[in-house]
């Protein structure tokens, strides 16, 4: 499933809404982790994040070994992929963690730009999305994925 928010016309811009929702936005991240991703990772290994670099066609995230091994990440980011397939991944040991990086067979899809990976329940993870249309309206999409 994903959802789509339009963008800010020109007259929202002109009235100042765009550095207000800026600053929320940033405001609400702070109140809902306040540390790095690497933090977060290390303080809860059923969490890590990715994020996709378009320039390398690739995502590139940490991962906690305690939490997940090496064939759940592949099966989670393969998860992101619309051909459901890798083409590439990587990984090494960063300080007691695990960094990657991973390419999709065809690329990945506008909507994932960052994706969190959150074990919810058991083998079930959970999988929230966003990125951008490349038109300034923002993605998100949310699915359950089991391991």
């Amino acid at each position: 499933m994903t959802s789509q928010i339009r963008s800010l016309s020109s007259n929202s811009a002109k009235r100042g809404y765009k550095p207000i929702l800026a600053s929320l936005t940033l405001g609400l991240l702070a109140a809902c982790g306040g540390g790095s991703a690497t933090e977060t990772t290390r303080s809860n290994p059923n969490f890590f994040l990715g994020k996709v670099d378009r320039a390398e066609l690739q995502m590139n995230g940490v991962y906690n070994p305690a939490g997940f091994n090496s064939s759940q990440v592949r099966k989670l980011v393969a998860a992101t992929c619309p051909s459901g397939r890798l083409s590439g991944f990587g990984e090494q040991p960063a300080d007691g963690l695990t960094s990657f990086s991973a390419s999709c067979d065809g690329g990945f899809g506008p909507e994932i730009g960052l994706v969190e990976f959150q074990r919810i329940q058991g083998s079930t993870v959970l999988l929230e999305t966003t990125g951008s249309d490349g038109r300034g309206n923002l993605l998100f999409g949310k699915r359950e994925v089991t391991l």
